[in-house]
C-alpha cells in the first residue's frame, strides 16, 4: 500500500500582547503522511510550537517519515502601540484655590484602559487640583503603559496696591481724597 500524502499542516497563532513584545507563538501540526514529523521553521526552530515570538510571518516546512514535506506559513500579529494625551480643563481661579481640573485619554492597544493619576484618583478625569504638576499612568488590557502629565496653573497673588491720601485742607471740610 501507498501511503497518505502529506497534506500541509494546521497552523494556529497567539498575537503578541504588547506592542513590541515578543509573547507571539505559533503551533504547527501535520495532516496525513507517514509519522513521525520533523518541523524546520524560518527561525532556525525545529519543534512543532515555536514561542518567543514578535510580530512577523513565520514558515515552517514539515517533513514526514518518507521523506514527503510541505510548507506552511503563519502571521503573528500585535496591538497598535498605547498612546495617552492629557488635557486641562480649567486652571485654578484665584491664586491659593483648588479647582483646577484634567482629563486624559488613552487610543491604541486593548482596551479596557485603567487609569493611575499621582494624586491616587482612578478616573479619566481629576478635580479640586491646586497649581501645579500631575502625573497620569494608563494601562490597557494587556499591561502596555503610556504616562502623562498635565500642568495646572494659577494666577499671581492679588497684591494691594499703595495708597496715597490727601487730609481735608479745613476743620469739617469735604476735599480730601
Amino acid at each position: 500500500t501507498e501511503p497518505t500524502v502529506l497534506i500541509g499542516s494546521s497552523m494556529v497563532n497567539t498575537s503578541v500582547s504588547i506592542h513590541g513584545g515578543s509573547n507571539g507563538s505559533v503551533s504547527a501540526s501535520a495532516n496525513g503522511g507517514t509519522p513521525a514529523y520533523t518541523y524546520g521553521w524560518n527561525t532556525g526552530a525545529n519543534s512543532a510550537v515555536v514561542t518567543g515570538l514578535t510580530a512577523g510571518s513565520y514558515t515552517v516546512t514539515i517533513t514526514d517519515a518518507n521523506g514527503c514535506s510541505t510548507t506552511a506559513s503563519s502571521t503573528v500579529t500585535e496591538p497598535t502601540v498605547l498612546t495617552s494625551s492629557t488635557t486641562v480643563i480649567s486652571n485654578v481661579d484665584c491664586n491659593g484655590n483648588a479647582n483646577g481640573s484634567a482629563n486624559a485619554s488613552a487610543n491604541g492597544a486593548v482596551s479596557p484602559y485603567t487609569y493611575y493619576w499621582s494624586t491616587g484618583s482612578t478616573s479619566t478625569s481629576i478635580t479640586g487640583l491646586i497649581a501645579g504638576s500631575y502625573d497620569v499612568t494608563i494601562t490597557d488590557a494587556n499591561g502596555a503603559t503610556a504616562t502623562n502629565s498635565v500642568s495646572i496653573t494659577e494666577p499671581t497673588v492679588l497684591i494691594g496696591s499703595s495708597m496715597v491720601n490727601t487730609s481735608v485742607s479745613i476743620h469739617g471740610g469735604s476735599n480730601g481724597s
